[in-house]
């Protein structure tokens, strides 16, 4: 079934995205930090 909402689906995928535990490698040090998510759902 098509989303009737495809762009706001999209934009909403990158963020969650980010929101997962991930690791970033620091553009300067080169050094990895480990990202968790803070989130809490009741």
């Amino acid at each position: 079934m098509p989303f009737k909402t495809p762009d706001f689906n999209n934009a909403l995928d990158e963020i969650l995205e980010d929101l997962k535990p991930h690791q970033k490698t620091c553009p300067q040090c080169g050094r990895v930090f480990d990202i968790y998510s803070s989130l809490k759902f009741c």
